[in-house]
């Protein structure tokens, strides 16, 4: 990693103060990323759907991405975005690090749901599977290499890092084409 980006100029945040809960002060060193996911006409037909992650203005780790597949979901592409991040700091080699997302389907899943969803054998509270099982599964996995603090930030409340991964949500959700996609 060039001196540009070091994981250094990634550590303090001034948007901080707009974050919920506060840090933990085990991830007071964490590298912080920003990931959202958006889904156009979510729930109906012709959908289309991207994500972003922002690591950082200029940061090479930064991307925009579509969601491919027959029923994209604002959910799937959220995950899409964690699980990205998520790779993309073990590739790096991070040892710890701060997600923040505007996404409260994220912060539940991880922070609350899934140790029920674990113990009712990935049944929801209404006796049906869960959606996006194999994504959050996968997710779940990478966490016992990458230790994550979920950090919920409130959408639209001028945080830059949030407004730029979802700026690249967005724009990955206009590549949207009809390949299959590799998971």
């Amino acid at each position: 990693m060039s001196e540009r980006f070091s994981l250094s100029s990634y550590l303090h945040d001034p948007d901080e103060r707009f974050c919920r809960p506060a840090i933990p002060e085990y991830f007071r060193d964490a590298a912080v990323v920003y990931t959202s996911g958006v889904c156009l006409n979510n729930g109906q037909d012709h959908l289309t759907a991207g994500y972003g992650v922002f690591w950082g203005s200029g940061h090479p780790n930064t991307i925009s991405r579509p969601v491919y597949g027959s029923w994209p979901t604002n959910q799937r592409a959220e995950l899409l975005a964690v699980r990205s991040a998520m790779r993309q700091a073990l590739r790096d080699g991070f040892g710890k690090m701060i997600i923040r997302t505007d996404s409260m389907y994220i912060i539940n899943s991880f922070n609350c749901w899934i140790h029920t969803w674990k113990e009712n054998g990935w049944l929801n509270k209404n006796k049906m599977p869960v959606s996006n099982r194999y994504l959050i599964q996968d997710i779940d996995r990478l966490r016992c290499h990458l230790p994550i603090f979920f950090q919920h930030v409130r959408a639209h409340n001028g945080v830059f890092g949030n407004l730029m991964a979802d700026r690249l949500a967005k724009h990955g959700e206009g590549k949207t084409t009809n390949l299959a996609e590799t998971v």
